[in-house]
């Protein structure tokens, strides 16, 4: 077969520096590149052209193994390198990160994602991994089972069977004890104990906002029951509901804001029971109730001054006995006069 690439003799070339032969003429600095050490088993030029491939008889040329580490791709990859560096801080500059960055190509390739073998024990190509890797040997572990969460404790809060109004007592009584149970919601949780715990570990980095809610979380629900029982969850009672949950929320907030510097003792308020001005019994087995209460706080002796004290209140209640329990089932009504 006739040879494609004859070596034709050639004139020396004249240059100022020495000329670096394949065959292993190597100045001293190259000779300390071990990947480039000439052995005696490195070919010359003219002997790597005169081999031939066994199947094809064509002359190829021979590279030696040695010489891989100067050949023009480490070059290039050396300035791929640099240009995704350079494409790495300039999309960072710009607020974010690509990544998937293919080298000669500025379109993503979409490349096969290997699954996982249909059977354990079939191998994976070279060079993948399965999507799921499975050990036959390590059986899976059942899932945890989540852990309550501990209830947070307000110190001093009744039980629901112990605010709930019992019927078989006097219209009065029964007034008495609506007047208590709406003014007891108002200071749930005001007490010197639950404002040292509001810096304890498990508080000290709430606010104190967020900590009077998460009071008020807690005791809200139990104050809404005894009062309205069923129709607590009754669209028709949401506004009078989410108005008391937010007088019980400011009257928290004032009484932890007055403890020590300038107040004499901290914030509280109440509505005591005057008079029951009158209860009429309806057809219906409800009553209307009509009843006079007063405003009693210290704002006088801390930054809460105006805070009412003294102020008449006139309110309408309609009760009905609900499951063997006094509930209001009509939104209160409250007149100041």
């Amino acid at each position: 077969m006739e040879n494609k690439f004859p070596i034709e003799p050639t004139a020396p070339i004249e240059t100022k520096e020495p000329v670096v032969l394949h065959s292993g003429q190597l100045d001293g600095s190259l000779m300390d590149l071990p990947s480039v050490r000439p052995t005696e088993a490195t070919p010359s030029l003219q002997e790597a052209w005169d081999e031939k491939d066994p199947i094809t008889e064509e002359h190829v040329m021979k590279v030696p193994e040695n010489a891989a580490a100067i050949t023009p791709e480490k070059k290039s990859r050396k300035r791929l390198l640099v240009t995704l560096t350079a494409s790495a801080a300039t999309l960072l500059a710009a607020g974010g990160l690509y990544l998937g960055l293919n080298s000669g190509n500025d379109t993503p390739k979409s490349e096969p994602v290997a699954e996982a073998p249909a059977n354990p024990g079939e191998e994976v190509p070279f060079g993948e991994e399965p999507a799921n890797p499975v050990d036959p040997e390590v059986s899976p572990e059942e899932p945890a089972t989540p852990e309550t969460p501990a209830t947070f404790e307000v110190a001093g809060l009744p039980t629901l069977a112990e605010l709930e109004i019992n019927p078989n007592q006097s219209d009065e009584q029964v007034a008495q004890s609506l007047v208590k149970l709406s003014s007891d919601w108002s200071m749930a949780g005001a007490s010197k104990e639950m404002y040292d715990l509001q810096f304890a570990p498990d508080n000290e980095y709430l606010s104190l906002e967020d900590y009077v809610t998460k009071i008020t979380d807690a005791t809200d629900p139990i104050y809404v029951q005894a009062i309205y029982g069923e129709n607590a969850t009754n669209p028709q009672f949401a506004d009078a509901i989410a108005l008391q949950k937010e007088q019980h929320r400011q009257v928290l907030m004032a009484h932890f804001q007055t403890y020590g510097n300038q107040n004499t003792a901290p914030y509280y308020q109440k509505e005591n029971f005057s008079q029951l001005q009158e209860a009429i019994k309806n057809g219906d087995g409800t009553t209307t109730m009509f009843v006079t209460m007063i405003r009693e706080d210290n704002g006088a002796d801390n930054i809460v001054e105006g805070s009412g004290n003294g102020n008449i209140t006139r309110a309408t209640y309609l009760t009905a006995e609900v499951d063997g329990k006094i509930k209001l089932v009509q939104p209160p009504a409250y007149v100041l006069q």
